[in-house]
């Protein structure tokens, strides 16, 4: 929360296995947060469980937008689970970093991230 990469479901690292991925992810959050160890063990069983969903998702025979709205839940249940492990300080990073990220393929934003004009769309 990827974790950046492993928040992003988009992330290159997708062919890994999903262990490495996650441990992947918590090692690029603890360098970019300063993560004590007891962090870094949590964050990545937060990880882990993240890339287990996404992977269960990926195999079901739901539609892309069906998938993209699973997967915006998972990212919010990730980001609860991280919500509980970081220090206020360093949740505000990895928060900021996903709200500028754009989700999938396209203009589309994390929810609570609009365009200028608040309907999705560029002015």
């Amino acid at each position: 929360m990827a974790m950046l990469g492993t928040i992003s479901a988009q992330s290159p690292t997708k062919k890994l296995p999903t262990e490495e991925r996650a441990h992947k992810e918590t090692q690029k959050l603890a360098k970019e947060l300063g993560l004590d160890k007891k962090q870094q063990d949590k964050v990545y069983e937060a990880n882990l469980e993240y890339e287990r969903e996404l992977e269960k998702l990926d195999k079901t025979k739901l539609t892309k937008v069906e998938k993209q709205a699973k997967k915006e839940v998972l990212r919010q249940k990730q980001l609860n689970h991280l919500r509980t492990v970081l220090k206020p300080e360093q949740y505000e990073k990895v928060a900021a970093k996903l709200a500028g990220k754009p989700k999938g393929k396209g203009n589309a934003h994390p929810k609570g991230v609009k365009h200028e004009d608040g309907k999705g769309k560029k002015k």
